[in-house]
């Protein structure tokens, strides 16, 4: 991402400007495949249907261990 919140935003050297955020995603839930997308006023479908989407697919170690030991 570019722009406010962007991976760009936060580099030594490159302070935030005004009107800018860092944001920061803990990613604490289970394990699930969710996805994200931009929400630009008036432009998020046509952006998504573009292609600016994508899958995100986060994982729990704890629970991946669990599922690993159980025996069908």
């Amino acid at each position: 991402m570019n722009g406010p919140g962007g991976v760009t935003d936060n580099i030594p050297g490159n302070p935030l400007l005004a009107g800018q955020a860092d944001y920061f995603y803990p990613n604490d839930q289970s394990t699930r495949l969710m996805w994200y997308h931009d929400h630009a006023f008036g432009t998020t479908r046509i952006n998504a249907y573009a292609g600016l989407a994508t899958g995100y697919l986060c994982l729990d170690p704890a629970q991946e261990h669990v599922m690993a030991d159980q025996t069908c």
